[in-house]
């Protein structure tokens, strides 16, 4: 197939436990070569009673501060146990980072991710 790019799949979680509203940090994520056309994809497997939230950060360097961008949209919340893939299109950046957190002030939650870039 012509003009076709490929797609880089990376875990980013792997059952990482969250305790009742806290938050853990993925990995930094290099942009810099595999967001050629700005397709992102979070596909996600949660367990544990707790509502899950994950959001991007950014940061201009791979050691930076990471900081959510103005007027950025979550990729998902509220979102209960179970599994998914929900796309989102975040603004341009070099490093991205993904949160994720139990945004249900309630219980724990288990969460295994994967981030999908074209």
């Amino acid at each position: 197939m012509l003009n076709q790019r490929p797609i880089t799949t990376m875990k980013i979680f792997d059952a990482e436990a969250i305790l009742a509203s806290g938050s853990a940090l993925s990995v930094a994520i290099d942009l810099r070569e595999i967001a050629n056309n700005g397709y992102f994809a979070l596909h996600y497997i949660t367990t544990g009673t707790g509502t899950t939230k994950f959001e991007y950060l950014y940061a201009p360097e791979k050691d930076g501060t990471y900081i959510e961008p103005a007027g950025a949209t979550d990729i998902g919340a509220t979102l209960a146990a179970g599994s998914g893939i929900k796309s989102f299109s975040p603004e341009l950046g070099a490093f991205m980072k993904i949160k994720a957190s139990e945004d249900g002030t309630a219980q724990a939650i288990v969460v295994t991710a994967w981030i999908h870039i074209q």
